[in-house]
This record gives structure tokens, sequence and C-alpha cells, in this order.
């Protein structure tokens, strides 16, 4: 592989010259075979912007998405400040537990203690 990048090296510094006629040809040719060389090239859509408002909802995904995240918050908030009628039921439901002192964590303790031994 060494002399296969000695020549690359050499090949790199030497300057080739192609002659004006030959790339005139060439560019002739090819302007010919492509399709629609003579259409001029739009590009579709507009750049994006680059202001504060784009990078901020390119951070989040996109309009899209920053819509969804700012539907959420204003639930939120409605849901926060309104209080719907069974939503204190509901919470109480889900967040009142018995005390510690009556959960049965392990029932009868009694059998594991006795386990082995006779009654004889």
């Amino acid at each position: 592989m060494p002399e296969t990048d000695d020549l690359f090296a050499e090949m790199r510094l030497r300057q080739v010259a192609v002659p004006r006629g030959l790339m005139a040809r060439v560019l002739q040719d090819a302007a010919r075979l492509q399709p629609g060389a003579g259409l001029r090239v739009v590009q579709a859509g507009l750049p994006a912007p680059a202001g504060f408002w784009a990078r901020f909802s390119a951070f989040f995904g996109g309009a899209g998405m920053l819509a969804g995240m700012a539907t959420a918050a204003v639930a939120g908030v409605y849901l926060g400040f309104a209080q719907p009628g069974p939503m204190p039921q509901l919470t109480d439901a889900w967040l009142t537990d018995p005390p510690l002192e009556t959960v049965d964590l392990m029932p009868e303790v009694e059998t594991f203690l006795n386990e082995g031994q006779t009654d004889d």
C-alpha cells in the first residue's frame, strides 16, 4: 500500500491541464443529454427563518409539537384553577391510603415461625 499512497501523493502535486476544446465538447454533450437541461431549477419552499421562535419550535420538534405542548399546558392550568367537580373525589380516592399501622405486611407470621416444629 505505501507504493499506492506515494503514487497518489505524487499525482496530487502535478497540475494536469485539460485542453479548452475538449472541456467545451464534454460540457456541450452533457447539456444535450441531460433531461430538462434548458429548464431553470427553482427551489421549492421558502428558506427556514432563523429567528428565535423558529429555533424554539425546532427544539420541541416543530410547530405541531410546540402546539401540543401549549395545549397540554393550557389544559393543566385550567384543571389546576377550575377544579372540576368530581376531581377532588377522584384524587382523594387515589391519594388516601390507610395508615401504615393498619397494613398487615406479613399475615400469620406464626406460620413461618413454627415451621419445622411438631406439636408432639
